[in-house]
């Protein structure tokens, strides 16, 4: 989930760019799929992909957006004040837990990583059953 761009090269002959990583400072990405220390222009990190892909579990599960839109102020204030244990009350497991342990507000307590959902999520069988 890491933010990139493709650097433009002033050369006519480069067939290949090189790829860059976004630039850390100022507020950058969709802010809905935030985290919140994204949201504070604080640095990215793994575990701001693990909080935004909380969020995206969060809308498979249910269908509805974890953060919803208005303006970009509400959108940040509904971010940094989030309740994870409101977002996996009621869901299946491992869903709840990976939600309880994913949408923790601050990064330094957000103690599940991308292996640990794999993990969670690896033994559950998910395929659909056709008729």
């Amino acid at each position: 989930f890491g933010l990139a761009h493709r650097e433009i090269l002033n050369s006519p002959t480069a067939e290949t760019g090189s790829w860059q990583t976004a630039d850390q400072s100022g507020l950058s990405g969709t802010p809905e799929y935030m985290s919140p220390e994204q949201a504070r222009s604080e640095p990215a990190s793994s575990q701001s992909d693990v909080f935004s892909l909380g969020l995206i579990l969060y809308e498979l599960l249910t269908g509805k957006k974890a953060i919803r839109g208005g303006n970009l102020l509400s959108v940040l204030r509904q971010i940094d004040t989030l309740d994870a244990e409101q977002f996996a009350q009621g869901m299946p497991e491992p869903c709840g837990t990976i939600l309880r342990r994913a949408l923790v507000t601050s990064p330094g307590k957000r103690e599940i990583s991308m292996g640990d959902i794999a993990e969670l999520l690896e033994w559950r069988d998910y395929s659909i059953a056709t008729a």
